[in-house]
């Protein structure tokens, strides 16, 4: 049976979130999102929390917008 919660590493986490590693690692070193669990020396970031961190970055220009 496998794991319902998929981990990636670093390297993935980055490339899913279109970001560096670098940006990961200070985002990280500042306390800030995304989650991350840390095994040992080893980083890894939770798919379901990375989608939740791209969701809660998402602009939606056309609601709440006053249109003419």
């Amino acid at each position: 049976m496998t794991s319902p919660h998929k981990s990636l590493n670093e390297r993935a986490a980055a490339e899913h979130l279109g970001l560096s590693v670098r940006t990961l690692q200070k985002r990280r070193f500042e306390r800030q999102d995304p989650p991350y669990l840390k095994i040992g020396r080893s980083v890894r970031y939770r798919l379901e929390d990375l989608d939740a961190f791209l969701d809660a970055h998402r602009i939606n220009p056309g609601k709440g917008a006053a249109h003419e």
